[in-house]
């Protein structure tokens, strides 16, 4: 199928200008920030490959586990206002356009000093517990309060409902000084506007972090975030699992690693924001990143599909899965008659492609029965091969009943692999799984040698009339990368950082930054007109992985160089 095939009257015009470079957008008006784009720009030609209404489709996917949930975070670099003191969740999927709460800079990993009006203490003569803080504050009426954990502090699990608040901070004294085992939140357990900041969690019998939003409403669980936290080691399944009507969930500036499952599930839940992480594997068996809605069909399902999720400024690496999984996988488990995930951003991510990839690895990211996806600005680097898929898009089962992929906005992404494969595909991306699609000015390097292309296939770098085929000069990329693990003993992580923000800048460094004179430079496209609401505002990426500003024409990939 070709980019323009089955657009709607509103788009149909724009493909007579099919012999410039097609451009891309994705909303960021009152939707969230999702959206496939509509608009044209005289820099960028075409921008057309969506559908006439692009949030009004019923949507659910794979079976929801019962056990997840999500949390969102509400506040960055420090600051304790939760940003919101409500919910504004609506209670109908299919109308509700997301809420614009869009990740500011990069939390800077430095310890919080904010003075609260109201303040309590864990540990050295403190309370004995988080627990007993949580449920003091609730007593005294405090819905703005601060729960300082001393270094030392090991909480072992926290269950049942953390409370309501307007904004509660629990954050160690020291960065990854105290410990908790796990959290664990069923159906009915409520938590609202509470942030955990600092810990140390995991080593858990089971899930780490397991949030459930109860599944037949939005007001149980929203509004919670982690931040600058080392989340890690799960005994079974997945080390963080969110679902079941969970919404406003941010996970900000973590380590996540080690799994028996998925790192992260993230299932039937609605305005998450997943920014300024890094996820790796360690012996694992699945994907890293999954956000999918998997509700068993005839159960209980408040969202009818996960929505308004931005997976931003993150770094992937070491996968070691099996199986026909993915480093960031969307829609996992579909297989009915609705769309697992509608509206998400993907974006300024650096993908690291180091490691034996052998061993069942289908693609970087997995798309099935997914509608409404952005990807850009985002840099793949490695050996993304192993005759599946070469570096982008992986498979999507052909069942009657799964919906096609649709509306899929790809630019200004950089897929390099400067060892060269020889594998047959760029993406599994027959006609009767992928629908609408738009690729354009992305950057394809694959050591001098041909882009590998699937006849079969719809999605090939030759659909990109913007297509950059040049060296981008990124690092090479090693099997072996020192690994940002955890060592509370030595107070440090494996590569030799302090901080999990210093442990960041060296992994974008090494295996994302691109020298100087680079290809990459001011060769995105910029200045497109959004999918909705207003023509006259544009949709542009303004920064990039390390949050630094974008000017002028964004440079290919992740990194934007001065």
């Amino acid at each position: 199928m070709q980019p323009c095939e089955r657009l709607t009257t509103r788009t149909l015009a724009l493909c007579a200008l099919l012999s410039g470079p097609l451009g891309c957008s994705a909303s960021t008006s009152d939707d969230g920030g999702f959206g496939g784009p509509s608009g044209t720009s005289p820099s960028s030609g075409v921008t057309a490959a969506g559908t006439e209404e692009t949030h009004g489709v019923s949507a659910t996917g794979d079976g929801a586990d019962a056990d997840d949930t999500g949390e969102e975070g509400a506040t960055s670099q420090n600051t304790t206002d939760a940003g919101e003191t409500g919910s504004d969740s609506s209670t109908d999927s299919d109308s509700d356009t997301g809420d614009v709460e869009m990740p500011g800079d990069a939390y800077d990993c430095s310890p919080n000093t904010t003075v609260f009006d109201n303040e309590l203490t864990v540990g050295n003569g403190g309370l004995g517990s988080i627990r007993q803080a949580l449920d003091q504050a609730s007593q005294q009426g405090w819905l703005d309060v601060k729960i300082t954990v001393a270094a030392g502090h090991d909480e072992g699990t926290l269950e049942g409902s953390l409370g309501i608040f307007t904004n509660a901070l629990v954050v160690s004294e020291t960065p990854y000084g105290a410990h908790i085992d796990a959290i664990n939140l069923s159906g009915g357990d409520v938590a609202q506007y509470v942030t955990f900041e600092g810990f140390d969690f995991g080593e858990a019998s089971g899930i780490v972090i397991k949030m459930d939003g109860g599944q037949t409403t939005d007001q149980n669980v929203h509004h919670v975030t982690f931040r600058n936290n080392v989340i890690h080691d799960s005994g079974a399944n997945d080390v963080v699992k969110i679902n079941a009507g969970s919404n406003h969930i941010t996970f900000e500036r973590n380590i996540l690693y080690a799994h028996s499952d998925d790192v992260m599930d993230l299932n039937s839940v609605q305005n998450v924001y997943v920014h300024d992480n890094i996820f790796f594997d360690i012996d694992g068996e699945r994907s890293l990143l999954v956000i999918k809605d998997s509700t068993p069909i005839g159960s209980p399902d408040f969202y009818k599909s996960t929505r308004y999720a931005y997976v931003r400024r993150n770094v992937f690496l070491n996968w070691q899965g099996a199986g026909n999984s993915m480093m960031l996988y969307l829609g996992e488990d579909n297989d009915r008659d609705e769309y697992a995930v509608q509206v998400a951003v993907v974006e300024n991510n650096l993908f690291v492609g180091n490691g034996d990839l052998t061993s069942g690895f289908a693609a970087p990211i997995g798309l099935r029965g997914v509608r409404d996806i952005t990807i850009r600005n985002n840099t793949f680097n490695g050996a993304f091969a192993n005759g599946r898929s070469w570096a982008f898009l992986a498979w999507a089962i052909t069942d009657p009943q799964l919906l096609r992929t649709e509306d899929l906005y790809i630019y200004n992404n950089a897929w390099v692999a400067n060892d060269g494969v020889g594998t047959a595909r760029f993406s599994k991306s027959d006609s009767d799984l992928v629908g609408d699609f738009l690729l354009d000015h992305n950057l394809y390097w694959n050591g001098g040698l041909p882009i590998p292309q699937d006849d079969q296939g719809v999605i090939n770098y030759t659909a990109d009339a913007a297509a950059l085929l040049m060296d981008p000069s990124l690092p090479d990329v090693p099997d072996q990368i020192p690994l940002p693990t955890w060592d509370a003993q030595a107070g440090a992580f494996g590569d030799g950082s302090s901080t999990i923000c210093e442990a960041f800048e060296r992994l974008v460094i090494n295996y994302g930054q691109p020298a100087q004179g680079s290809a990459v430079i001011d060769g995105g496209v910029a200045n497109v007109a959004q999918a909705a609401g207003d023509e006259s505002t544009t949709n542009d990426v303004t920064d990039d992985i390390r949050g630094n500003a974008r000017r002028g024409t964004p440079d290919v990939g992740s990194v934007e160089l001065d």
